[in-house]
């Protein structure tokens, strides 16, 4: 743990089981929080997933029944993470009446985030594309939503499928060259 230059494993158990949503902690400034740990995982897997706010948060303590700090640590950026998630489910909610799966919300989620190389306040650890510092980029749930929606509409595809041994799935998309094209499709095992 500790944050490492080095792209190697410093995610623990359980951060880096299979099904999960491993959040990392940027500063509010949205640069790296050295002290978050970095992936990949064991057998290469992107981790963490997704990365949050986790420097400074204003958030109850363990002094008073009602007392309040500032703390850092992914242990305030996965709280900030999970909540932007269930507004998400809630919105998704209220247009299909029924919620996403966990791969499918995870695979929104990473889909959607904002890429760290995109933003112009981070200075190290920043490479194009998900790394073992940001994972797929910083939580965007404004992005996210505005994609549920656009899924309303056929703006955007987000679908929930079951696909057994041996079959395909396939369909076409029609892009001008004017547009850009973002593809992600994410399981559970």
């Amino acid at each position: 743990s500790g944050g490492s230059p080095e792209p190697i494993n410093h995610v623990g158990v359980p951060a880096e089981a299979t099904n999960v949503l491993a959040v990392g902690a940027v500063k509010f400034d949205e640069s790296y929080a050295t002290f978050s740990s970095v992936g990949p995982s064991f057998d290469g897997r992107i981790k963490p997933d997704i990365a949050g706010r986790g420097t400074n948060v204003y958030s109850c303590d363990d002094v008073t029944e009602s007392s309040y700090s500032n703390s850092s640590g992914t242990s305030m950026s996965a709280p900030g993470v999970a909540g932007s998630l269930l507004l998400l489910q809630e919105h998704y909610n209220n247009l299909n009446s029924s919620f996403m799966r966990s791969a499918t919300l995870k695979g929104l989620v990473c889909h959607t985030a904002t890429d760290d190389a995109e933003n112009p306040n981070v200075t190290a650890a920043s490479y194009p594309g998900p790394d073992p510092f940001w994972g797929w980029g910083l939580l965007n749930a404004e992005f996210a939503a505005q994609t549920i929606t656009a899924a309303q509409t056929n703006e955007a595809i987000v679908e929930e499928r079951t696909l057994n041994n041996g079959d395909v799935y396939s369909f076409t998309v029609n892009v001008t060259e004017s547009e850009k094209f973002m593809a992600s499709i994410c399981w559970t095992d």
